[in-house]
């Protein structure tokens, strides 16, 4: 057993160092590949775009380059890249809509689950915004900001509180890339097997997904 939270900082954040040319296709890529789809979000939250499919009908954790982004991320962190993910989607946000605090997951269920974010697109003046995370201890509450920088990961314990912040860019897309409630302590016989999207109606519909 790996008692991850406890042994990792609750907050990491690493560059995966593609290159220039890449990172360019990236940009692009990831705001006209995939089907957006509005209104995702609690009725008492901002609403914001999600994807669970590309446009070619594949699920996201199906996508070639997400694969790839995985297994790079994997080895930064050096986790297992058959580790259970529960969900993988894209979240995008335009200018305002700030998302909710929340947290992924109940650590009294399972202390040991992280979240993976991967940031895709160029942000050189810094309009898009970055995740905040806040830390409370006893009468104290703590924000830290990871900003967003493309080709960063971070990498989270899933039961702190966070949120994603929005941009200010009109022209662009804030678009992050997420891993949901990773569980490094069961590996799958498959990259992805039993990951769902974002959207809940999902849940125990998709089958294990066997990669090609």
């Amino acid at each position: 057993m790996i008692d991850i939270n406890k042994e990792r900082p609750p907050v990491e954040v690493e560059k995966l160092n593609h290159d220039e040319d890449t990172l360019d296709f990236f940009d692009t890529y990831f705001q006209h590949n995939f089907r957006w789809t509005y209104n995702m979000g609690h009725p008492n939250d901002n609403k914001y775009f999600c994807s669970d499919y590309t446009v070619d009908g594949l699920y996201v954790q199906q996508d070639p380059f997400v694969k790839r982004i995985w297994q790079k991320a994997c080895a930064k962190f050096n986790i297992h890249p058959l580790s259970k993910v529960g969900r993988c989607y894209l979240l995008g946000q335009t200018q305002g809509l700030d998302g909710p605090w929340h947290d992924d997951y109940d650590v009294n269920e399972n202390p040991n689950i992280r979240t993976l974010l991967y940031y895709p697109i160029f942000n050189p003046h810094r309009k898009h915004k970055g995740t905040q995370f806040k830390f409370e201890n006893e009468d104290e509450v703590e924000i830290q900001e990871v900003p967003y920088e493309q080709d960063s990961a971070v990498f989270f314990d899933a039961g702190v509180t966070h949120r994603g912040l929005s941009t200010t860019d009109t022209k662009s897309l804030r678009v992050s890339l997420v891993w949901q409630c990773i569980d490094v302590n069961i590996q799958m016989k498959h990259c992805f097997e039993d990951t769902c999207g974002n959207d809940e109606r999902l849940d125990n519909i998709i089958g294990p997904i066997i990669p090609g």
